[in-house]
Formats: structure tokens, sequence, C-alpha cells
């Protein structure tokens, strides 16, 4: 049986399970996470909860409101702000997995952080 992987759940690659189970490798400081893998998550986030203010500020993104230029509209920075907010939810293992301990080398995690003082799903 193939385990070829689909565009929605790609299979991890060994440098991205080494930093996904071990993020304080000095390695995984240039490790990024890959933009399909981010796209995927964050589909699956906002398949599942659409209202959440990181969906809505992505549909704004997408459709122009916000420009597509500003740092809210980052990808990364859209997951990281979801995962923030709603952190258990289907979609949010990798980015706490790479970004949450204290001890992690991923820059991409320090470059693309969550949008400040957004409002959450939590706090409506």
């Amino acid at each position: 049986m193939s385990m070829t992987p689909s565009p929605t759940s790609p299979q991890a690659s060994p440098a991205e399970a080494s930093c996904l189970s071990s993020p304080s490798l000095p390695s995984c400081a240039t490790y990024t996470y890959p933009a399909a893998n981010v796209s995927a998550d964050i589909a699956k986030l906002c398949g599942a909860m659409p209202d959440m203010p990181g969906c809505s500020i992505q549909a704004a993104c997408k459709a122009g409101t916000v420009p597509a230029s500003s740092s809210a509209c980052v990808p990364f920075t859209l997951l990281a702000t979801l995962c923030t907010d709603m952190p258990g939810m289907n979609g949010c293992g990798p980015w706490k997995a790479l970004c949450l301990p204290a001890a992690s080398q991923v820059q991409q995690c320090r470059t693309y952080p969550p949008i400040p003082r957004c409002v959450t799903h939590m706090s409506m």
C-alpha cells in the first residue's frame, strides 16, 4: 500500500519530523514549516470553525479589505493567531509542537507570531 501524501495531508519530511518532535535542536533554527501544510492547517481550522477571528482576518486578506502585504495576512501568522485562540483544535498540533516549547529554535515562530491583542473566539 502506497503512502502518497495528498495536498491536504502531506507527509512529514525527515527534517520536519525531527523539528516537530524536538524543536530545540540547533538544526531547527532554519527549518520552515511548509506553506502547503500551513494552508492545509488553516483550511482545517476555518472549515471547522469559520467564525474564529483568525478566519475572518484571512477572509479580509483574501477579499483585499486588509492589504495582502499586511503582516496580519502572512499565513504562518494567521495559523499562529488561530492556534493561540483555540490551541486544542485539530490543525494546531504541528504549530504547537514547533512554537510552544520555550526552548524552540524554530525562527519562523518568532518571525511570524500571532497577531498582537487580537480578539479571541473564547472572549466573544
